[in-house]
């Protein structure tokens, strides 16, 4: 399935508003991330080993040499800088905001149910971030074909050229209690499908179980 038919079956089965989330899209693309600039800073991270931290399990540090990528729900599970922190805006807010002035990149994502946490939350990181949407692109932002945080760090790890990417923290049989959050098991089903599809398409094997390691 293409990713527009992928984002209207999400869009159905959750009843998600399209055009809320064209709302959030124009919002955080009217902030003019300086995505071009912090993608070629991560650009020297090509074929290096990554680890995307997921919410399960416990403290994280991050003591080897692997990338380190955080999905926003496992924030509290990392003792140290992270490399890039991928979030919607309903992880801790002020932690990723000690990660950013620490040097974390962040990748930050537009839908329709964070728009008041963007119009709080954006002007503190002005234009330093890498926008994503999930409707058509918007100047500024892309599509990286991702629905939750955790999918798009997986995403993330790969379209950065990664030589390996590690699972640390997923479980998509246990969904993370969140506020105000839509069907939880549907949306890890989704994450699965999505993941899934990076596995596959970097091992060149369909795989029934995503293994942690790939």
């Amino acid at each position: 399935m293409k990713w527009a038919e992928i984002y209207q079956e999400i869009c159905n089965n959750l009843h998600i508003n399209c055009a809320r989330d064209k709302e959030a899209s124009l919002l955080l693309s009217s902030f003019q991330p300086d995505a071009e600039k912090l993608l070629q800073l991560l650009n020297h991270y090509r074929n290096r080993d990554f680890t995307v931290i997921g919410p399960h399990g416990g403290k994280f540090y991050s003591g080897n040499t692997n990338i380190i990528i955080v999905a926003d729900s496992a924030i509290d599970r990392v003792q140290n800088t992270p490399h890039l922190i991928v979030t919607d805006l309903d992880g801790n807010l002020h932690k990723i905001l000690d990660y950013f002035h620490s040097g974390s990149i962040l990748c930050i994502h537009a839908h329709g149910d964070n728009i008041n946490q963007m119009a709080s939350f954006m002007p503190m990181v002005g234009s330093s971030f890498i926008g994503t949407s999930q409707v058509p692109e918007e100047k500024y932002l892309m599509n990286i074909e991702g629905f939750t945080d955790g999918d798009r760090a997986v995403i993330m790890a790969d379209r950065l050229g990664a030589k390996t990417i590690r699972l640390d923290g997923f479980n998509f049989s246990e969904p993370v209690e969140k506020k105000n959050s839509r069907d939880k098991n549907l949306k890890l089903k989704y994450a699965e499908m999505i993941i899934r599809s990076v596995v596959e398409r970097r091992t060149g094997r369909t795989c029934t179980i995503i293994p942690k390691f790939f």
